[in-house]
């Protein structure tokens, strides 16, 4: 089966720019007749309604537009409940001592069929999250982020593991 990959990355620090880009791939990148595979550093938390200063929207608006209007479906939770994949909170330095920094899900995967559903889910993972994941000499994680696996199925039920 055909499909169209998307990889996008929102900007982190306004959400009302997250906004306007979510706004501008889901106009221009994702044909509503075609199956879709989105995913994005999408700067946007599910969880989080807040407003950042200077901002008119909360940190969730990307995420609710693509989900809400844009008809995607949130994959992780076809597999997992969201702390299960928490992916970002490391420092920048990426010198933390534990991996207590992973708190919030910015990194996702979307999908929405030509019809419309989202695709199942039959394997999931979060990477790089213990600490036994730093590089032996340094102690630096592999990354501020997570990465975030999961097998897509088109046509199939989810098969989820909550």
């Amino acid at each position: 089966t055909s499909f169209r990959f998307v990889n996008s990355h929102f900007e982190a620090f306004s959400s009302d720019l997250a906004l306007a880009q979510a706004t501008e791939l889901l106009a221009g990148a994702v044909p509503a007749a075609r199956n879709v595979v989105f995913v994005c550093d999408c700067n946007s938390d599910p969880l989080d309604d807040s407003i950042k200063p200077g901002d008119t929207v909360p940190h969730k608006a990307a995420y609710d537009l693509i989900t809400g209007a844009g008809g995607f479906t949130d994959q992780w939770l076809r597999w997992a409940p969201p702390e299960a994949g928490w992916t970002s909170g490391l420092s920048e330095t990426v010198d933390d001592a534990t991996g207590d920094g992973f708190d919030h899900r910015i990194d996702l995967v979307f999908a929405r069929s030509a019809t419309g559903a989202g695709f199942g889910v039959d394997r999931g993972a979060v990477t790089g999250t213990d600490v036994a994941d730093r590089d032996p000499v340094t102690g630096l994680w592999p990354s501020d982020h997570a990465g975030v696996v999961l097998r897509l199925r088109l046509g199939h039920r989810p098969h989820g593991h909550h």
